[in-house]
């Protein structure tokens, strides 16, 4: 009689042991199927598995049961080949998650943590619309965040075009919703920087990246040669002023030219026609010559005033340089 009342009460603390390790493994594997890591789900899946093989009602409805006779015989290999895998599984995720307590651990802390810091970004803002910037610096701006104690670890820095300028954060300022940033340039060229968080976008601020040494120098040979076109048509001009002046000289001179052969030309015809009209008048002789002339200084200082009748009685014919 004490030998059966000492089995049944052994008994009954196997059974008790099996029940506990049977909730342990089903509550250990659920909170592993919680996890992110995918080794970590299928872990907890095992340990349902085993919680499962441990559980003693069904143990006791499989054993009773023909068809699971091939599980009844194989059941401790295939318990150590589910324990090898469950094991396996955790060795490879490692470094995050050295053994499930530690785990237990951390999850605790973040729990704590993350009614803090999972509060959502509500807005975002930066203070300026567009910057100009040489390619030679970078420039440091704030973006606010709103609300203050808003969580900001998942905030991503964007540019419309990397080749020009990046976004890079610098630092986090002494209250909690400004972020310094920095703009760095990589080109000339224009783009637009922004931070976004999810779905949420913040105000885009343009930006204009210049090369100010190589502006500089193309204003520079932009002034020379604007310095030398101006002297080249100065020249031009001061060349053509004075040879419009030549010309104008030239014409004067032969206006003055054709003047004087005008007033030439009209003397000549006065004295002829003064000649011809004293034709039946005044002539003058030499008192050997056989000519008669309308020019006194024609015929000599010999020559003396007749008249033209008288003349040609005498047989006198005319000059032939001032009587023709």
């Amino acid at each position: 009689m004490g030998l059966n009342k000492e089995n049944n009460v052994a008994t009954k603390i196997k059974l008790i042991i099996k029940w506990i390790l049977t909730i342990l493994l089903l509550l250990i594997g659920l909170s592993f199927i919680a996890q992110k890591n995918i080794n970590e789900k299928i872990g907890g899946i095992i340990l349902i598995l085993l919680g499962c093989m441990a559980c003693p009602k069904i143990n006791e409805y499989i054993q009773s049961n023909n068809k699971f006779s091939i599980y009844n015989k194989y059941k401790k290999l295939l318990t150590w080949i589910f324990v090898i895998i469950f094991f396996v599984l955790i060795g490879i995720s490692g470094s995050n998650n050295q053994n499930y307590y530690n785990n237990q651990i951390n999850d605790i802390s973040m729990s704590a943590n993350e009614s803090q810091d999972e509060i959502e970004i509500a807005d975002l803002k930066f203070n300026e619309n567009e910057i100009e910037l040489d390619i030679r610096e970078t420039k440091d701006i704030l973006l606010e965040i709103l609300p203050q104690n808003a969580n900001a670890n998942s905030l991503e820095f964007c540019s419309s075009d990397n080749n020009i300028a990046i976004l890079e954060k610098v630092s986090m300022e002494g209250t909690e919703n400004k972020i310094t940033l920095r703009i760095k340039p990589i080109s000339e060229g224009e783009c637009e920087v922004y931070a976004k968080n999810n779905q949420l976008i913040s105000n885009k601020i343009k930006i204009r990246i210049i090369d100010k040494e190589r502006i500089k120098k193309e204003e520079e040979e932009q002034k020379a040669k604007q310095e030398k076109e101006s002297q080249e048509l100065e020249t031009k001009q001061e060349k053509e002023t004075q040879e419009q002046s030549k010309t104008t000289m030239e014409a004067q001179n032969n206006n003055s030219n054709s003047q004087a052969n005008v007033k030439s030309q009209k003397n000549k015809t006065n004295f002829k026609s003064n000649s011809n009209n004293s034709h039946g008048k005044v002539v003058y002789r030499t008192p050997t010559g056989k000519r008669y002339h309308f020019d006194p200084n024609c015929g000599g200082k010999n020559s003396y005033q007749t008249t033209l009748e008288d003349a040609k009685m005498d047989g006198l014919t005319p000059c032939k340089k001032c009587a023709k």
